[in-house]
């Protein structure tokens, strides 16, 4: 059975908020793939997922790469 599920402030590609918010990460790489990993452990190809704010801090067609993975 598909989920819907909601979220935010997943800030891809923002370096400094690894620092903001002591995120426990070296570079964006290693954040990205990170958050990339636990989301879809979680959200299935057929479910709804809304995000709410904050998703990526990239140039467009950047984060139009990362929100097609």
């Amino acid at each position: 059975m598909a989920e819907t599920w909601f979220t935010s402030d997943f800030h891809f590609g923002h370096f400094n908020i690894i620092r903001y918010c002591k995120r426990p990460f070296e570079n964006t790489e290693e954040m990205n793939a990170c958050i990339a990993d636990r989301m879809n452990a979680h959200v299935k190809p057929n479910d709804t997922l809304y995000f709410l704010g904050d998703f990526a801090w990239a140039a467009l067609k950047r984060w139009l790469r990362i929100a097609s993975s």
